[in-house]
């Protein structure tokens, strides 16, 4: 993707959100994250910006924002610009939907292509069954996931498992799994406390394609919310993963940080 066609689908994206209508009630978010992959066997590093713009209203949640990457390894450096459009719908108090688009410079850093949608179902008062389908094409391989997961609300939290069939075009399919444990700091509260744990190829957002497609990944994540005031929190991020390469395995060790301020 040329910077041409990027610049073309964030104002695309951003002249959909403010063509909405406002509603009664509306809440407006920007934020900043800073985010660095340090890989070990002196396999150079991943740093990112991603700057994000967030509108909710009583039914619809849409988020946009640029993102620019920069990979250095002992071969040299490359960089990446991207950007990432998701709306959520609310349809009814059983039904929601999310529905997002990802497009990159496809340099090997993120996906050059990622269309996904997921629909969530609320089957009992205080759980959800999620099923969905992504496809991802990153350097000339697609990428094809379904999935479909579980999330159990509780009072002060929830907890999730999600199953994942991964389909590579140049591999055997394989499953990934993804569990997530979010803790509130009480009602009334913004603050909160997230962990993640993977096992599979792509298993984690936040891990790029190309790191690996043999199924056999591993990470964790810990991230918290944490409000300052009224209308700024700081997002701190903390993880580990574990790469199947061709000589072996990677680690890496991930370290970011976000801000994030209330418009309205």
């Amino acid at each position: 993707m040329n910077r041409k066609s990027f610049y073309l689908l964030l104002s695309a994206a951003t002249a959909v959100q403010f063509s909405t209508p406002a509603l009664a009630k509306t809440e407006t978010t920007a934020g900043v994250t800073v985010e660095d992959r340090e890989f070990d066997k002196n396999q150079g590093a991943v740093k990112s910006i991603t700057m994000e713009y967030k509108r909710v209203s009583d039914t619809t949640t849409f988020i946009v924002g640029p993102q620019v990457s920069e990979r250095r390894s002992p071969g040299g450096r490359s960089s990446e610009l991207g950007a990432d459009a998701t709306v959520y719908q609310k349809w009814s108090p059983a039904f929601t939907t999310r529905t997002s688009i990802g497009v990159s410079e496809d340099n090997g850093i993120q996906p050059g292509v990622t269309i996904a949608q997921d629909l969530t179902f609320k089957v009992a008062k205080d759980t959800t069954v999620t099923v969905g389908g992504r496809f991802a094409r990153w350097q000339g391989t697609e990428v094809e996931f379904y999935s479909a997961g579980l999330r159990q609300y509780f009072k002060g939290g929830s907890v999730s498992y999600t199953l994942t069939r991964t389909t590579p075009s140049n591999s055997k399919a394989f499953f990934a799994h993804l569990g997530n444990l979010t803790l509130n700091d009480g009602v009334g509260k913004a603050g909160k406390t997230s962990i993640w744990l993977s096992y599979g190829g792509s298993s984690e957002s936040r891990t790029p394609l190309g790191a690996s497609l043999a199924g056999k990944d591993a990470g964790v994540t810990v991230q918290r919310t944490q409000p300052i005031s009224k209308t700024i929190s700081l997002v701190p991020m903390v993880g580990y993963s574990r790469f199947a390469v061709s000589s072996g395995y990677l680690s890496s060790f991930n370290f970011g940080l976000g801000l994030s301020l209330k418009l309205n």
